[in-house]
């Protein structure tokens, strides 16, 4: 994940609900939207972590900072 990311504090159901109105469907996909960007790092990690198709011993994950070009593990 990085910061400044525009996922972070978007308001996807409100987005759905514009796209729904203005053409009558309803988006298939899912809510890609970020409250805690630490939260949906460790979440995005125990998602790999619990793939049973992967064989990797250690999985981790990290915040690149935009502004400082510096790598933040998350753990």
């Amino acid at each position: 994940h990085h910061t400044r990311c525009g996922l972070i504090g978007f308001d996807a159901d409100d987005f759905r609900r514009s796209i729904r109105d203005e053409t009558g469907v309803e988006p298939a996909w899912e809510d890609a939207s970020i409250g805690d960007l630490d939260a949906d790092v460790r979440a995005a990690v125990a998602r790999v972590a619990a793939d049973p198709t992967l064989t990797a011993d250690l999985v981790r994950g990290f915040v690149y900072d935009v502004e400082t070009a510096r790598l933040r593990e998350v753990v």
